[in-house]
């Protein structure tokens, strides 16, 4: 069996990581970011830093630990690999 099938789709996808970070994740809000911009005709970079802004307090609150938090000195503890 291979490592792909035994972990599930999303966690394959958040494997792929850059300085501990997942990939898919920053692929994912870029690619948000882009979405809402195209549809309500705002500038990329500012809803993409909107987006990055409100990401941060989310995963504070909801308790989950993330390199980016860690990095930014928001988290004593890395989030685990």
């Amino acid at each position: 069996m291979s490592s792909s099938a035994q972990l599930g789709t999303l966690e394959y996808l958040r494997s792929f990581r850059i300085a501990k970070m997942a990939i898919f994740d920053w692929v994912a809000t870029i690619i948000g970011a882009a979405v809402v911009s195209y549809w309500k005709g705002w500038n990329f970079i500012v809803v993409l830093i909107i987006l990055l802004v409100i990401s941060i307090p989310l995963h504070i609150v909801f308790g989950v630990r993330t390199y980016t938090n860690y990095y930014l000195g928001l988290d004593k503890e890395p989030a685990p690999s």
